[in-house]
């Protein structure tokens, strides 16, 4: 668990990272965001965070590995100057909202007339699935050695720390045939982040940290374009 200046340390680095790209009021979207969803500590839970704001406050994907870079150097320049704790803001801004609508005059209620847009597709296991395809096959085009690859991951499941023998079977299932995923069509979301997640600590032992960041960083930004990714984003794989 992160201690509580290890959590103000991520938050001024979030706020120093994304100052030049987002508006006062979107850095405190962020904030609340990296609040809310990201407080597990590590590399990929980084590559999350960064990916989810950049899709939802309208950065351009490209800077996402940059961006990944920056919030890791801030987060180990420890005696660097920095701004105050930016969870001040959100409590101000917490505080504010309700005062302002207080001060609204109340609204005239008209009859409601049928809107044309379309509503938003709702979010089906087809979705997730169709993105863990599409993610995984990207980490494998970028995969110097797949076999190597596939021999490191059926150490890892046979390993009773990591407690995911029971993932063995999709792993043989799929190292069998790489470029076939009718194994994974019933699994969960859930077990289909474990298995991202292992897949990880796979590119880890294989090609090092460095670059098992750069492959998911590839395969991230190659995946946001699908269109299922509209329904599904991949970063909650991570």
């Amino acid at each position: 668990m992160l201690t509580m200046d290890v959590k103000k340390r991520r938050r001024q680095a979030a706020w120093a990272c994304f100052e030049s790209y987002l508006s006062e009021e979107e850095l405190i979207q962020a904030i609340e965001i990296l609040e809310r969803d990201f407080q597990v500590d590590g590399a990929i839970n980084v590559i999350a965070y960064v990916a989810k704001i950049c899709m939802e406050l309208g950065i351009d994907l490209q800077d996402h590995k940059s961006l990944c870079s920056k919030f890791d150097e801030l987060m180990s320049e420890k005696t660097a100057p920095m701004i105050n704790d930016p969870l001040s803001l959100v409590h101000r801004k917490k505080r504010v909202e309700p005062a302002k609508k207080l001060l609204q005059p109340e609204s005239i209620v008209v009859d409601e007339i049928p809107s044309a847009e379309p509503k938003e597709t709702p979010i089906t296991p087809a979705a997730y699935n169709l993105v863990f395809i599409s993610f995984t096959t990207s980490v494998l085009e970028y995969t110097p050695d797949q076999k190597e690859l596939f021999i490191m991951l059926a150490d890892l499941v046979t390993d009773k720390k990591l407690k995911s023998q029971d993932l063995a079977e999709f792993i043989g299932q799929w190292a069998n045939t790489p470029n076939s995923f009718t194994w994974s069509e019933e699994l969960s979301q859930q077990t289909l982040t474990r298995l991202v997640h292992l897949i990880y600590m796979g590119l880890c032992e294989v090609l090092g940290p460095v670059a098992a960041d750069d492959c998911f960083h590839k395969a991230l930004a190659i995946c946001e374009r699908k269109p299922e990714a509209r329904l599904f984003s991949p970063s909650q794989f991570l």
